[in-house]
């Protein structure tokens, strides 16, 4: 059944607004949680509005509650460093401004399918969710409202536009190809949704669940890993070696892939993200990248194909263990890392030589040489 447009509500939000994804069973206690999805603000947020005039029109009053997921790869955790920091930065910052409010912030580090149980434990009467017209961003909002549907039915869902000036159901009801005519159709409506935003009610205050406690600076850089790692700035200057020489010469040693992917196991999340990040990094930059043997060589250090188990130990549990102090033992480290530096530094001294830019000297030189013969050898 496609959505409906709320009727009207005791929220100072213009009903068209608002999309009724599931009316819920009437639900009358219980908090209301606000998942903020691509309007990450407190002001001027027509949703977070809506969902504090839900909770302060309930009987009785509510508390409200935000809630934030971070989508995992390759839409949100995709990004590079300075577009990640700049969200967690913010999302920093507006968690602190939520709890001077008395508003609790919740972020879901495992992504949007952690919203279901998150509601259902808050016991939340209602959820809203503000409007991206992003693939992922829909499919994750219609797998949680297909799951409350199935097992949180009393709960309502809206969602709300509060991106948009003319909500973009409201502004047409289909794909237009001109921007001559949907502009007719906005400004017949424009004045409509010109209003001044309100502030937010007087809320109940929180006496529910407390969200835990983000160390946003190690979690920035947790999520920022991948592209610490591809551009080999860690603090440890053999793993850094091991990929500087994979990535300008196609290969490393077997001995130090071992290290390698068993340096990434410890310092990501858990072995699915370890293996991940190897099975890219190797792929894009190792000559057996998409071969059998590149995969076996990142599984048998992250989960132990082909190997016996171990003495089990935190990270790793029982997976073979590799240490800088191992390497040592084994072989001249500091050797190896110089080794690898002349290696970049011969490597990017061959690239530049033959860039286009050179090349293309060369082919002008050549024009000019054959210009200037005399004309009975042209």
């Amino acid at each position: 059944m496609p959505p409906a447009t709320a009727p009207a509500s005791p929220t100072p939000v213009h009903p068209s607004r608002v999309r009724v994804l599931h009316p819920g069973g009437g639900r009358a206690t219980g908090p209301v949680v606000y998942w903020m999805l691509r309007d990450q603000r407190l002001a001027d947020n027509w949703a977070l509005v809506h969902a504090a005039g839900l909770a302060a029109a309930s009987a009785p009053a509510a508390p409200l509650a935000i809630a934030f997921a971070l989508f995992p790869r390759p839409f949100l955790l995709g990004a590079r460093r300075r577009q990640l920091g700049f969200l967690l930065r913010g999302l920093r910052r507006l968690a602190a401004d939520a709890r001077s409010r008395g508003i609790p912030f919740f972020l879901l580090e495992g992504g949007p399918a952690e919203v279901p149980a998150l509601v259902r434990r808050l016991g939340a009467s209602a959820l809203v969710a503000d409007f991206s017209p992003l693939r992922p961003v829909q499919e994750a909002l219609d797998a949680v409202v297909g799951e409350l549907r199935r097992d949180a039915a009393d709960m309502a869902v809206h969602q709300v536009d509060a991106h948009n000036v003319v909500p973009v159901w409201a502004a047409s009801g289909k794909l237009e190809y001109s921007a001559k005519t949907f502009r007719g159709k906005v400004s017949k409506v424009m004045d409509e949704y010109l209003v001044e935003y309100t502030e937010l009610p007087a809320l109940m205050p929180w006496n529910g669940e407390q969200p835990e406690d983000v160390d946003w600076g190690a979690l920035i850089d947790r999520v920022c890993r991948r592209e610490e790692l591809e551009n080999a700035k860690t603090y440890d200057h053999l793993w850094n070696a091991s990929q500087l020489e994979m990535v300008h010469h196609g290969k490393m040693h077997g001995f130090m892939r071992m290290y390698w992917a068993k340096k990434i196991l410890e310092w990501t999340s858990g072995p699915e993200e370890a293996l991940s990040a190897a099975i890219y990094l190797n792929d894009k930059y190792h000559i057996d990248g998409r071969d059998p043997n590149g995969y076996v060589g990142c599984m048998w250090s992250i989960c132990g194909l082909h190997d016996q188990g171990w003495k089990e130990r935190p990270v790793f549990g029982k997976i073979r263990y590799m240490n800088y102090a191992g390497c040592k033992r084994k072989f001249d480290v500091d050797a190896y890392i110089s080794y690898v530096k002349r290696l970049v530094t011969q490597a990017k001294k061959r690239k530049a030589e033959e860039s286009p830019d050179t090349g293309s000297k060369h082919r002008k030189s050549e024009v000019v040489q054959q210009l200037n013969m005399p004309k009975t050898l042209i």
